[in-house]
């Protein structure tokens, strides 16, 4: 027992191990923590303790925009790009709160973080997360610019589609009567053509495969949730 030990505690052993972490790619590290916050997510959801877990998802967001910020070649234009698509989808937002025509009638719940003027801070990132992911997968199908708009487009309504079955389970958010309308998805549809469209030029396929990976796990947390709460 004691040579067991000593042969894993010591010097040129963890040395060994530091020596071969370094040599993980990025991807597979910034791969497994995506999967490791949402694994962790929906196990300590399925025991019970949703609402411990549930409110920090704003945290499990901001962890997921630095691993795809990190793992993927953005330039600075991009960034710029990606930023101002946060402000204007998170801008959106709030005019369909206090508007009701955007969306339709709905407002926010409380697990999703800080808000301000009634829309929280992390719809924002939520938007330029998937506006980027969405739109590296969607290279796959073509290299023109208005297809792989109207591919991305539809892969983030698709998702939303998801979303919506949970969102008020989740206290993320609640529409009037219980789920979205039509209207929701018309506007979520031509709101993410217009990013999409836009930051089209700014990105490439670089990041695919955690991309891809990001896109599965959001869709793994609600559609888990989905099974969790409704099956």
């Amino acid at each position: 027992m004691y040579e067991r030990l000593k042969m894993w505690l010591w010097p040129d052993r963890v040395e060994k191990i530091r020596s071969d972490l370094q040599h993980v790619p990025s991807e597979k590290i910034g791969i497994g923590l995506l999967w490791l916050f949402i694994g962790s997510a929906l196990i300590g959801i399925m025991l019970g303790y949703a609402d411990w877990f549930l409110p920090k998802t704003p945290l499990n967001l901001t962890v997921s925009l630095l691993i795809v910020m990190y793992c993927v070649s953005i330039s600075r234009q991009a960034m710029v790009v990606l930023f101002a698509i946060m402000i204007m989808g998170y801008l959106a937002e709030v005019a369909g709160v206090h508007s009701g025509v955007i969306f339709g009638q709905y407002y926010y719940g409380e697990n999703l973080g800080i808000k301000i003027f009634e829309v929280p801070l992390m719809i924002g990132v939520f938007w330029g997360i998937l506006t980027m992911v969405t739109n590296q997968i969607a290279r796959d199908w073509s290299d023109k610019r208005w297809l792989v708009s109207i591919v991305a487009a539809g892969l983030m309504v698709w998702l939303d589609l998801l979303m919506e079955q949970l969102a008020s389970d989740y206290d993320f958010w609640h529409f009037e009567g219980g789920l979205a309308g039509v209207q929701n998805y018309i506007a979520w549809f031509a709101l993410a053509f217009g990013f999409q469209y836009l930051i089209y030029p700014y990105l490439t396929s670089t990041g695919r495969r955690v991309s891809i990976h990001l896109f599965l796990s959001q869709f793994a947390f609600f559609w888990v949730g989905y099974l969790i709460f409704r099956g």
